[in-house]
């Protein structure tokens, strides 16, 4: 175990993600963006605060089932947004290496770009 109570290295993948918040039902899908990965957890950015303890779904944008994931931290940014640490209920040994692997670091920076300016995603829009 290393220092700071975690068991492996987080990769820093930044890749886009939905965030499935049952408190906004009437919401679609936040499209969130994440920071680093790994198979017990990650660190996304949303424009929404989180409390720790509460529990996560999320999908990648390739449409898989949703992963449900405890919050562990949410700290503010100087860019009105959100860090939160999610933590997957059940480790997942490589569940984000479909969806990084088209993400390169231009296709990453321009959808940290999208994301930055308030873009907010209708998941409805995309199943029909």
């Amino acid at each position: 175990m290393t220092l700071d109570g975690r068991t492996e290295a987080r990769l820093p993948i930044a890749m886009p993600i939905y965030l499935i918040d049952r408190r906004r039902t009437a919401q679609p899908p936040e499209l969130a963006l994440t920071e680093n990965v790994s198979s017990n957890g990650l660190r996304v950015l949303s424009k929404w605060q989180r409390k720790p303890g509460e529990q996560e779904r999320f999908t990648l944008l390739s449409g898989e089932d949703a992963l449900i994931a405890r919050v562990v931290y949410c700290q503010p940014t100087s860019t009105n947004s959100y860090r939160i640490g999610l933590r997957l209920r059940q480790p997942c040994a490589g569940w984000w290496r479909e969806q990084a692997k088209p993400i390169r670091l231009g296709v990453a920076a321009r959808w940290a770009t999208i994301w930055r300016e308030g873009f907010m995603c209708n998941a409805t829009k995309n199943k029909t």
